[in-house]
């Protein structure tokens, strides 16, 4: 689940630096739903634009994603390190939890977790 959710980051990212798209943010909003609820966390994370500069002068062309730290460098981030060890951790907690079933028990015949 993990690999799945690092693919999937890295099909959004590849979408925004290949697309020319004017809305390119609204695209990490995906990742909102899918990460909950660790993306609470990234939500927070946004309190923190009056502290930490909004662009840099990367080797980038001006205008490019990449020098947009809020709206591409901070999600990329969050979303390639946090999110994906969500998505393991929940991976693992899963495989544990099947493995600890008798066979042919079944999710409604009692403790599930």
């Amino acid at each position: 689940m993990a690999a799945a959710h690092l693919g999937l980051v890295s099909l959004v990212v590849f979408a925004i630096l290949a697309g020319g798209e004017a809305d390119w943010p609204m695209a990490w909003l995906l990742f909102l739903v899918i990460d909950f609820p660790v993306s609470l966390i990234w939500w927070a994370l946004n309190s923190l634009g009056p502290v930490v500069p909004a662009r840099l002068n990367l080797a980038s062309p001006p205008g490019s994603p990449i020098n947009d730290v809020w709206n591409f460098l901070v999600p990329l981030g969050f979303l390639s390190i946090v999110g994906t060890g969500w998505w393991y951790f929940l991976g693992s907690r899963i495989h544990r939890w099947r493995a600890g079933r008798p066979e042919g028990a079944h999710w409604w015949e009692g403790n599930i977790l």
